[in-house]
């Protein structure tokens, strides 16, 4: 992609791009204080993707203010209006993804029950479904599941788990993680399934590579200490390694909260290597390593910041490419320490050219890598989409088209002195428009393990919106 020798073209197409039937704010809507029922809309666009070809847009949209929300798909080709829209009365669409070229398989939900009657009960039913673009048809799959991979080398599988994805702790429980599942084989042609592998307690929480292989678990054995198991690829059995988690230690709360230790990924061309993040050595904060499966070793600090954990990785944008790309850690935004070049080079580009970029994410992209679509949301951005195709910029829709970005306030990131003197406690101030002094609000959040950043915050802004100064405050750090 020539993104990185000629900078983009602006091509702002316009909320309207997706058909949407609410209104941009009017000018006096933009300097007024927004209504309450503006601020409770649901997401308006909740999600758009590209598919593997690059030559159709999934859109994931509620256009009305009652309504539930529909699949609209967009040929890129033509964004003026949508190619097909669908939906799945008496269900709701929850959620759907591209599998193939043609193929789009989701989630639903209905309201069934007034009631729940066993613990973990729902007043929902839960189905999966296959649609087809060639035929125009819908396909049924019983049950809940969710797409663990989608085997590039295999154009015709994909990996699925039966129940709910676990999305890494952050404030979930996290008993969650080790609540055994089933993973399958799934023939995208046929709609059958073959079971790969059971989950138990034991191994409860797998990670899988893109080719499908099962690498990593983690599960509560009979001593109610969580252990972590390795295998590479090609063999049936696994072996512990690392250290045993004691439950009941008050010192591993936070490492059980969090959500973000232990292996995170793996490398992209040697099967013994993998990357890790975890403390060692007496470090205060979590770092990334590269680890030797096969010698149980760690074999590099990768990276380590200088006062936040390490929570993440990212990979490289294409699908299928493994490479490491970047690790993540909270600053005054998600921060980003860069590993590509490449990649490096492409978000700096999208941040010069779209408006009131803050925390940008790459959230599609095609194998081929000339078309992608990019999320932004930030003090100034409720959530939008953005569709790159052959190195111009279109923006596609908005989390909520109501508000506009003139209505929004500034959020400033500060550290501020503990009471003891010795220790920082970090936070974002959102501060009104007009003339101070304000009325301050402190607004805490859960812990210890939800990271504070400035980013969209619906609360701070709806609060500053109506004239308060809002601090939310973090946790202290050193």
């Amino acid at each position: 992609m020539n993104l990185l020798k000629k900078p983009l073209m602006a091509v702002m197409l316009g909320v309207s791009t997706l058909g949407l039937s609410v209104s941009a704010p009017t000018e006096t809507q933009a300097t007024g204080t927004v209504p309450i029922d503006v601020w409770a809309l649901r997401d308006v666009v909740n999600a758009v993707q590209i598919s593997p070809d690059g030559k159709h847009l999934l859109v994931h949209i509620n256009p009305s203010r009652e309504g539930d929300y529909l699949l609209q798909i967009y040929k890129t080709d033509d964004l003026s209006k949508p190619f097909r829209t669908l939906n799945a009365d008496p269900m709701e669409i929850t959620g759907a993804g591209w599998v193939s070229d043609n193929l789009i398989f989701g989630s639903a939900w209905q309201i069934k029950r007034e009631s729940v009657r066993r613990q973990e009960g729902d007043v929902r039913n839960y189905a999966s479904y296959f649609y087809n673009l060639d035929t125009n048809k819908f396909q049924q799959i019983e049950g809940n599941f969710s797409i663990v991979e989608r085997l590039p080398d295999e154009p015709n599988h994909i990996l699925i788990a039966s129940g709910a994805a676990v999305d890494g702790g952050l404030g979930n429980d996290p008993a969650a993680a080790f609540r055994p599942r089933s993973y399958y084989k799934l023939n995208l042609e046929t709609g059958s399934r073959e079971l790969v592998l059971r989950g138990t307690s034991k191994y409860a929480n797998i990670t899988f590579d893109n080719k499908g292989n099962p690498r990593y678990a983690q599960g509560i054995d009979s001593d109610l200490k969580i252990k972590s198991y390795y295998r590479k690829p090609g063999e049936s059995s696994w072996k512990q390694f690392g250290e045993e988690i004691d439950q009941n230690d008050p010192d591993n709360l936070y490492r059980l909260l969090a959500g973000f230790f232990g292996v995170v990924g793996f490398h992209h061309e040697n099967p013994d290597l993998g990357y890790i993040i975890d403390t060692r050595d007496g470090d205060d904060k979590a770092a990334l390593w590269l680890f030797n499966f096969e010698t149980e070793q760690y074999v590099e600090k990768l990276f380590q910041a200088e006062d936040a954990d390490v929570m993440g990785i990212g990979l490289h944008s294409i699908p299928g490419n493994d490479k490491l790309a970047f690790a993540s850690y909270p600053g005054e935004k998600m921060m980003r320490h860069w590993f590509d070049e490449e990649e490096k080079a492409l978000y700096e580009a999208l941040e010069q050219q779209i408006p009131y970029a803050h925390q940008l994410s790459i959230s599609s992209r095609s194998y081929d890598g000339r078309t992608m679509v990019v999320f932004n949301n930030g003090p100034r951005d409720p959530g939008s989409f953005w569709l790159v195709k052959d190195g111009q910029l279109a923006k596609l829709g908005s989390r909520n088209p109501l508000i506009d970005p003139q209505q929004l306030s500034d959020v400033k990131f500060i550290r501020y002195p503990a009471r003891d003197g010795k220790l920082t406690i970090p936070g974002y101030v959102t501060v009104p428009k007009g003339e101070p002094p304000f009325p301050l609000i402190v607004l805490p959040h859960g812990g210890p393990a939800v990271p504070e950043v400035v980013t969209y915050d619906e609360w701070g802004q709806l609060l500053a919106n109506a004239g308060y100064m809002v601090l939310q405050p973090g946790y202290r750090q050193t």
